[in-house]
């Protein structure tokens, strides 16, 4: 039988594990083939390549962001071929599921099906978690024994995924299952924590020195809620010197001080990133969406890892019950003073099976039917004010987590927007949706300039700063910010000063008045002969004195 593991990622670099895990755990007498494709692609040349290849059947791994397009290529590929058998699996399908039937669907498998797709397709019964039509009862969301997993090949480093290994994320798990019951979250359905083993874990840490792996993502959902063991695998991990970083989901409040004081080590620092899913700070709220957090707790733990320079993802999510603007953007404000490396700022989805969407009506949640199910409005945020917390997290997003604007941000943050942080990213928001889906970097500073120059003669000294922060080249002129003459007098200064040789000064040093620390001074900007980073300096004329950024 031959047979098609297929999906559609967001982009080339991610890859889909749960494909790879059903290809290892195949039955070896199937011909059975890998194939992703990206929601990018145009989706009738991914449909004549599946055709040309004459499989037998298509299984399909479905999720809320490539849903839409698999529905699509099923119907082409069943109206070229209706002998196709079509297979489903994934958490998009595997609650509420039954109108995927009509498109011509032979079976869905819900939950895991590592080793439940191929008894299927041999005819096996009592397969509690297959569903085979609508409108089935008594189907069960199916969970793999971790144990047989670990007797199987180990799906990371296929022969298929070596040419490209260090293009693209190595997505990892150690373990599956969510202690916590979070009642928008699909994790929450599977409260037993499964461990895969250290021994086993060991074996695969020392297989990813024989690859040049940038970046590797661990899937787990809490990954430190077994500090000791957290400790265990961070230390196996650090013993690796080819992956540049790794990506972890926690729980903030509850880090124990062991597992604190292995995250400040400082190669910890150098390696590690950490994904915080904060959600919101009302108090309500949490007990809402049945939400354990300890906020003061939380912040401390995070403004300490944050001052010691560990990167943290934070997350928000707007539009969970009892939370309304106002509240909203005092969360917001609240994570925004503590300054983590990112801040996301997402909107509710109503995912299948999750206890949220079953109460949506008790909360007046008004959701898109189509996935990703994004929230329009419920009992406490209006459409319109959805639509603002949307324009802040557009700025957000393409500003302060892209390392833009970072000088201008904290300077509108003290003087103009205290205490309303929210509202400062809903005017980047506005300026960046101007703009529209392509746009060049100096666009994005000379519309920054026009929104906002009403308030302070001086946001143009400030945008400086950040223009020419992290430059390779000479940009595109910005703001004319001194004069030929004025520009020509600082250069003698600096070469009579030696603070650099005459053909730095004259041939790879730009000036530029600007505003620094409440002071005017003069920007430094000294290009690379190997086109490495611009080195940038405040320079202080009065005294002589100067200093990096």
């Amino acid at each position: 039988m031959k047979v098609l593991l297929t999906s559609f990622n967001v982009s080339y670099i991610h890859k889909n594990l749960a494909l790879r895990w059903l290809y290892v755990a195949r039955d070896k007498s199937f011909d059975v083939t890998i194939r992703e494709f990206t929601l990018k692609q145009e989706l009738d040349a991914c449909i004549n390549e599946i055709c040309l290849k004459e499989y037998e059947v298509i299984a399909f791994s479905v999720y809320i962001w490539n849903a839409i397009m698999i529905r699509e290529c099923i119907k082409r590929l069943l109206n070229r071929n209706p002998k196709l058998r079509i297979i489903l699996g994934g958490p998009e399908v595997s609650f509420e599921n039954d109108d995927w039937f009509d498109l011509g669907v032979e079976a869905i498998i819900q939950g895991e099906g590592e080793f439940t797709l191929w008894q299927y397709l041999n005819r096996e019964a009592d397969l509690t978690n297959v569903k085979k039509r609508k409108y089935e009862k008594g189907i069960t969301q199916g969970k793999t024994d971790i144990a047989e997993l670990e007797k199987l090949e180990n799906p990371y480093f296929l022969e298929i995924d070596k040419q490209d290994i260090s293009t693209r994320y190595l997505y990892l798990e150690t373990s599956r299952g969510c202690p916590f019951n979070c009642s928008y979250c699909l994790s929450s359905l599977d409260r037993k924590i499964r461990y895969f083993s250290l021994a086993y874990l060991e074996q695969i840490f020392k297989q990813l020195n024989l690859f040049a792996v940038k970046q590797v993502k661990f899937l787990d959902r809490t990954f430190n809620v077994s500090e000791e063991r957290a400790i265990s695998i961070g230390n196996m991990l650090l013993e690796n010197t080819q992956v540049t970083t790794f990506q972890f989901e926690i729980v903030a409040d509850v880090l124990g001080k062991e597992l604190i004081q292995f995250m400040l080590r400082k190669e910890a620092i150098k390696r590690f990133r950490y994904e915080v899913g904060i959600q919101s700070f009302n108090l309500k709220t949490l007990q809402g969406v049945s939400r354990t957090q300890n906020n003061e707790r939380l912040i401390q733990v995070i403004r300490n890892l944050v001052e010691n320079g560990v990167i943290l993802h934070t997350d928000l999510i707007a539009g969970l019950p009892y939370e309304d603007y106002e509240s909203f953007a005092t969360t917001f404000q609240t994570l925004f003073e503590l300054m983590p490396s990112e801040l996301q700022l997402g909107e509710l989805k109503l995912l299948k099976g999750t206890s949220l969407r079953e109460k949506s009506v008790q909360f007046g949640i008004q959701f898109e039917s189509l996935p990703p199910y994004n929230i329009i409005k419920n009992n406490y945020l209006s459409i319109e004010e959805m639509k603002k917390i949307h324009l802040a997290a557009i700025g957000i997003d393409k500003s302060y987590n892209k390392g833009k604007l970072h000088y201008f941000i904290q300077y509108m943050s003290q003087n103009y927007y205290q205490g309303e942080g929210m509202e400062l990213f809903i005017e980047i928001g506005k300026v960046i949706c101007d703009l529209g889906i392509s746009y060049q970097v100096q666009d994005l500073f000379l519309g920054i300039h026009e929104q906002f120059q009403a308030l302070d003669t001086r946001l143009k000294y400030i945008l400086i700063l950040d223009y020419y922060n992290k430059v390779r080249q000479r940009p595109p002129f910005l703001f004319q910010t001194i004069t030929i003459q004025e520009k020509n007098r600082i250069k003698h200064i600096l070469e009579e000063n030696f603070f650099f040789d005459q053909k730095t000064i004259y041939s790879y040093t730009d000036i530029h008045k600007t505003y620094y620390n409440n002071k005017e001074c003069y920007l430094l900007v000294v290009y690379s002969t190997q086109q490495e980073y611009a080195s940038c300096y405040i320079f202080y004329l009065e005294d002589l004195t100067w200093e990096e950024l």
